[in-house]
């Protein structure tokens, strides 16, 4: 099997367009402390630096931090890729819908445009404006329509969704929000679990540390003891007894068994995190994506949804995908993770997170980048997944964790992935 992240360009080119935005949402990392993303546009000259790879390349998103809508060469830098790209390739991006209007839309629909997701997080207006602020549901459902509307009467091709983040707010929502979007035309619909970049975003995340495996490992040793009238979740009360009854010994045995064999699977395991985990929300959470499955594939629109738990099989789309993100000053990129500087609480705790670069469009070719040694070498070593899982690990935080800077992981790798969700299967973006 092909690995597509060693083709000689790559598949996915991401280009941060504008770091502007007309909204102020709670949930961006615009806003949070430690933001190290100044307001730009990208330099229509860059593209230059592009057009060797895109023969090659599949899909063109034109989304980073910002609002597309407020970046003048957006139409141009369309037409560009149109230009260079095979019959079928997608070109799109991800708008808030704010700033819609027709005579815009058929401008960009008729420049190649043929992929669009607008930002639909709840259809009760006091949620939707305090997760984005400075917006409205009616703004961003008249997007949805508008676009559909014009894309009929153009006879155009366009791939059209939505983008829903789930949090504690307004997760009841998402059915409500799904059948309007149906009704409006739409083919796709995105979800994603929250990345809180502010600890006062960390109450609002709705899923938990603990990856699906540790926690299918935990419920088959709990049941299978259960049924030998040993109760594993009582280890925490008897652990530090001086003296044990015949019973807390067998339960104390049974976990050393069961951390012993999560060891030998490679499984992370923190039985204190499991036990403490909200059940019952999980299981709605369960019910809801359920409920949104079996709507989408009823009415044909494709579904993305994020895991109830992160997985405990580690996969990096971005780089088995072939992807690139350029940043608006030309940066080169491996991932959406590493594309900024900012601080975030994905795992409950604070993460410095620094931006990698492989160098800048105004230096070098974009296939020049790519094929550097350096470059090749990073996705490679991504790729055997050979990292830690830091969010379900029983001595996390660590130093290596709590680090301003990355040097290396409790592995020795150097790549800065252990303590990234994104592999875990619960972020989700337009790709």
């Amino acid at each position: 099997m092909e690995n597509i992240y060693l083709r000689e360009s790559p598949s996915k080119i991401y280009i941060e367009v504008t770091t502007r935005c007309n909204l102020n949402c709670s949930m961006c990392v615009k806003q949070a402390e430690g933001c190290g993303i100044r307001d730009g546009d990208f330099d229509l000259n860059l593209s230059r630096s592009i057009l060797s790879v895109l023969p090659d390349v599949n899909t063109v998103i034109l989304s980073g931090i910002g609002e597309p809508l407020l970046y003048n060469s957006l139409s141009p830098l369309i037409e560009i890729c149109k230009n260079n790209m095979q019959e079928g390739s997608r070109i799109g991006f991800q708008s808030n819908g704010m700033l819609i209007e027709k005579s815009r839309v058929r401008e960009l629909l008729n420049s190649g445009l043929n992929l669009v997701c607008i930002s639909v997080d709840a259809v009760s207006e006091d949620i939707f404006q305090q997760m984005r602020k400075g917006g409205n549901v009616a703004g961003a459902e008249n997007a949805i329509s508008i676009f559909r509307e014009e894309a009929l009467a153009l006879q155009k091709e366009l791939s059209l969704g939505v983008e829903f983040v789930i949090t504690q707010k307004n997760y009841r929502e998402l059915i409500y929000v799904l059948k309007d979007a149906i009704s409006r035309g739409i083919d796709f619909a995105i979800i994603s679990h929250l990345i809180p970049y502010d600890i006062s975003l960390t109450p609002l995340s709705l899923y938990g540390k603990d990856t699906d495996r540790a926690i299918d490992l935990y419920e088959r040793t709990r049941e299978s003891y259960l049924k030998k009238g040993i109760d594993i979740s009582r280890y925490f009360n008897i652990r530090w007894k001086l003296y044990h009854s015949e019973e807390e010994d067998k339960i104390r045995k049974a976990v050393e068994d069961m951390l012993l064999q999560a060891k030998e699977e490679k499984i992370f395991l923190n039985l204190q995190s499991i036990l403490n985990r909200n059940e019952k929300q999980a299981e709605e959470l369960k019910a809801i994506f359920s409920e949104a499955e079996a709507l989408c594939k009823s009415s044909g629109v494709e579904l993305i949804l994020p895991g109830v738990y992160p997985r405990g099989d580690k996969r990096c789309e971005f780089i088995e995908s072939g992807s690139v993100f350029i940043s608006w000053y030309g940066d080169v990129h491996p991932c959406h993770f590493l594309w900024h500087k900012f601080i975030s609480y994905i795992s409950g705790w604070k993460k410095y997170v620094n931006p990698i670069s492989f160098g800048n469009l105004k230096e070098n070719s974009l296939k020049e980048i790519w094929n550097k040694p350096e470059y090749i070498n990073f996705r490679k070593d991504v790729a055997l997944y050979e990292y830690p899982v830091c969010s379900n690990c029983s001595l996390a935080p660590c130093d290596y964790i709590y680090s301003e800077i990355f040097e290396q992981d409790c592995y020795t790798n150097t790549i800065p992935c252990c303590d990234c969700q994104w592999c875990l299967g619960l972020f989700n973006c337009l790709r």
